[in-house]
């Protein structure tokens, strides 16, 4: 791991740090004029991104993954952040809380109950089962690497 840190004049406010990894992951941090954080880009090893932009002192901001294909964007929070999926009456969400904890949501506005569908969150197995009118139709598995695409939910 090599880590790259660059300081204010005074030596003790950060500007910016980056940390690379032999896996070729990396973390890159950016800081305001007072050496709070104001930017995070992680790069993971499969060269997925995951961007939190305009970091404010209680920890909100924007939130945005980059995959081979698609483009996520969400929020930041101090606690997580969260991303999500829009596809006609179905949202679905993924969210990621500091530790690196994901879980994932759905939330279906249709009105009608037959076609109506519903998600069912496993942490132990980190699988959202999705049924539709009590009949299971899918499951996706969300880990710290890979994460949610545009398909037919």
């Amino acid at each position: 791991t090599t880590t790259l840190e660059v300081l204010k004049e005074d030596g003790k406010t950060f500007v910016s740090k980056k940390t690379t990894s032999k896996d070729k992951s990396s973390t890159e941090e950016k800081f305001n004029d007072k050496g709070e954080l104001s930017e995070k880009i992680m790069v993971r090893a499969n060269g997925t991104k995951l961007e939190y932009t305009e970091i404010k002192n209680d920890g909100s901001g924007k939130a945005k993954e980059t995959l081979k294909e698609y483009v996520l964007e969400g929020t930041l929070t101090a606690e997580k952040a969260t991303l999500t999926v829009k596809q006609g009456t179905v949202t679905l969400s993924k969210h990621i809380s500091k530790s690196g904890e994901v879980t994932a949501e759905l939330n279906d506005t249709d009105s009608a109950q037959a076609t109506k569908k519903t998600g069912k969150w496993d942490a132990g197995t980190s699988t959202l089962t999705i049924s539709v009118n009590s009949k299971k139709t899918k499951d996706l598995v969300f880990t710290k690497q890979d994460t949610i695409t545009v398909q037919q939910y």
